[in-house]
């Protein structure tokens, strides 16, 4: 039993089920049916970059996405392959951030879960194939949530700075993405303020003494 347990935190055990779930994901990508929303991306985003500008500043979603695909396909090509695969990288990104994060901030454990979770989720590579902003921004919005914690736990200038990134990236990439990373920054500003008054209050405290 207990070596079974070890297996499981072993980092290698964590790598195996990364891969797995990758796997999973990209086997979604092989198919060229579109639905209505991805016909509209793959429309605008075959347009220059100041229509996409002019035509996306219209639509009820931030143009974010919509520009960071179109330099992709600009590199590796205007197909809805590529679209897609464009798609399943930060569902994948997001599986790993459980390997290279998670489990550093909260253990093997809850970073094993939370790697599962993410690839074992029927909904991950449904909308992992599609050609639109829904995983792009899940990504910068759990970027966004970690940093927002690690700020809590250490005041860097790094911590703050990649918050501060990928806060603003999660805000242009959906409107949903606008409404969780206020959360977020709603939640850390509470947080500084409860442990600024606690400081303040424990300085009182060590002067009367």
């Amino acid at each position: 039993m207990e070596k079974i347990k070890g297996i499981i935190k072993s980092k290698s055990f964590h790598i195996i089920w990364i891969v797995l779930g990758s796997i999973l994901i990209l086997l979604t990508a092989f198919f060229i049916e579109l639905w209505y929303d991805e016909s509209y991306t793959m429309g605008l985003v075959r347009h220059d970059f100041a229509q996409i500008v002019e035509i996306g500043s219209q639509d009820v979603h931030p143009i974010l996405y919509y520009l960071m695909l179109k330099i992709v396909m600009l590199i590796l090509g205007d197909s809805i392959l590529v679209a897609r695969l464009f798609s399943m990288i930060p569902a994948i990104l997001t599986g790993i951030l459980g390997y290279t994060h998670i489990r550093k901030d909260f253990g093997s454990k809850v970073g094993l879960l939370f790697s599962v979770l993410i690839f074992a989720l029927p909904v991950m590579p449904s909308y992992g194939a599609e050609i639109r902003m829904y995983t792009w921004t899940l990504f910068f919005a759990t970027i966004s949530a970690i940093y927002a914690y690690r700020i809590s736990k250490e005041n860097k200038v790094k911590n703050w700075s990649l918050f501060a990134i990928f806060s603003l990236a999660t805000a242009h990439c959906h409107y949903y993405g606008l409404a969780t990373v206020a959360i977020i920054n709603a939640l850390l500003l509470f947080h500084i303020l409860i442990t600024k008054n606690e400081e303040i209050r424990n300085a009182k405290r060590s002067y009367l003494v």
